[in-house]
C-alpha cells in the first residue's frame, strides 16, 4: 500500500520507499528538488479540544488542500507522515522556490474545517511548515532533508507558526 488509508494521500512508507530513492536519483543526476514538512499548529491542544474524530477530519481536509496543488506522482507529492504532520516534495525546485510557492497557496487556503462527527465543529486552525533542497544538505537524501526540514520547521513553530518558512 502507499496510500495513507485515512488522508488518501501518499504513506510515510511510500515517502521513504520510492520518492526517497528518486531525491537521490535525482541528485546523482545534477537536478534540484525540495521538501517541505508542513504541521498543524498546535494539534495536541486542536486534538483535546474538539476529539480525535474531528482531527481525523482536519487531516483528511488539510491532506487534500496540499493534494490539489502537489498530486504528480514522482515529481511532486504530498505525504503523510505521522499524527498532523505532512511532507511536500517537489523535483525541479530549490528549497526557497518551494517555500514560497506553498506560502503563497497557504494564503489562499481556507483556515477553518466544518467537521461533521456528533455535532458539527467549525474548526479554525492554522499550519507551519519549512522547506530545505537537495543544494543544502551534505547527503543528498531524504533522511538529511527531514533533519534540515525538521530544525526549521521547529524554528518556524517557535516564533508563532502560521507560515511556511524556509531560511534557518
Amino acid at each position: 500500500m502507499s496510500h495513507d488509508f485515512l488522508t488518501g494521500v501518499y504513506n510515510r512508507q511510500y515517502l521513504e520507499r520510492v520518492f526517497g530513492a528518486k531525491l537521490e536519483q535525482w541528485a546523482r543526476q545534477g537536478r534540484s528538488a525540495a521538501v517541505a514538512l508542513v504541521a498543524l499548529d498546535k494539534g495536541p491542544q486542536l486534538c483535546d479540544t474538539y476529539g480525535q474524530p474531528v482531527m481525523d477530519q482536519l487531516h483528511c481536509f488539510v491532506g487534500n488542500q496540499w493534494k490539489k496543488h502537489y498530486d504528480t506522482p514522482l515529481h511532486q507529492v504530498v505525504c503523510r507522515l505521522t499524527g498532523s504532520i505532512f511532507v511536500v516534495g517537489s523535483v525541479d525546485t530549490t528549497g526557497p522556490q518551494l517555500a514560497a510557492r506553498m506560502q503563497e497557496l497557504y494564503e489562499q487556503m481556507p483556515h477553518e474545517c466544518i467537521t461533521t462527527t456528533g455535532m458539527m465543529h467549525r474548526v479554525q486552525f492554522t499550519m507551519s511548515g519549512a522547506a530545505a533542497g537537495l543544494d543544502e544538505v551534505e547527503a543528498k537524501n531524504w533522511p538529511a532533508l527531514y533533519e534540515l526540514c525538521d530544525a526549521r520547521l521547529r524554528k518556524v513553530q517557535a516564533s508563532g507558526g502560521d507560515r511556511i518558512g524556509c531560511a534557518e
